[in-house]
């Protein structure tokens, strides 16, 4: 035993590779996912829409003097709407253009971001994102996913009758990214309570230079 600690002391503690730190929101150009696009109603009853999602990282751009990774591809599972969104790390938190936070891998007290619609003075509905830790594995087709975190998206609507519309959850794993999201229409989910998720089936990860 005193061999071993006297080791420990002569160690350059400097030559010790430090553990790297989870990836949860990879940015590096080439990266994608694909997604299968359910439709779930009020019974919990299933409908697999025929074609996939697929999310692309197809390069960079600046703005404002900061760079972003450029994000290719449908917004809320639409075809005719592809879109370009972009990211950025911002001293440990993922923003957009707009300077938004989007994720936080350590940040589980704060509400990272609050939006009322169509605005503050006259709100209709107004939704909030704060982070949650996953207790549980999830089990998708892509695999089995540990240690993931939830960029969950809470809605509300200014009506007494229906106030709390629902949480849209946002699963992300170390490594990989985003496996797992929820969203809706708002006329189909008030009068039919059906909401949409995709669900992670393939995806790479480009490595950063």
């Amino acid at each position: 035993m005193a061999g071993i600690l006297s080791c420990e002391k002569n160690e350059n503690k400097s030559d010790v590779p430090k553990p790297k730190k989870a990836d949860y929101f990879p940015l590096g150009t080439g990266s994608y996912w694909v997604y299968n696009t359910y439709i779930i109603d009020s019974l919990g009853n299933e409908t697999l829409k025929s074609e996939n999602d697929t999310l692309s990282i197809i390069g960079d751009t600046t703005i404002n003097g900061n760079t972003y990774s450029i994000f290719y591809g449908k917004r809320y599972g639409v075809s005719t709407s592809l879109e370009k969104r972009f990211y950025r790390d911002s001293l440990g938190y993922i923003v957009n253009e707009e300077g938004k936070i989007v994720f936080s891998s350590d940040n589980f007290t704060d509400t990272l971001d609050i939006k009322y619609t169509p605005d503050m003075e006259n709100p209709m509905y107004y939704q909030f994102k704060m982070m949650k830790k996953v207790e549980d594995k999830i089990t998708l087709p892509a695999g089995v996913f540990d240690s993931v975190l939830n960029s969950r998206l809470s809605v509300y609507y200014y009506n007494p009758l229906i106030e709390h519309l629902r949480d849209n959850d946002y699963l992300y794993a170390p490594n990989v990214g985003k496996i797992l999201w929820q969203y809706f229409y708002y006329g189909g989910f008030v009068n039919r309570k059906s909401y949409i998720e995709e669900r992670l089936v393939a995806y790479k990860i480009a490595e950063t230079v």
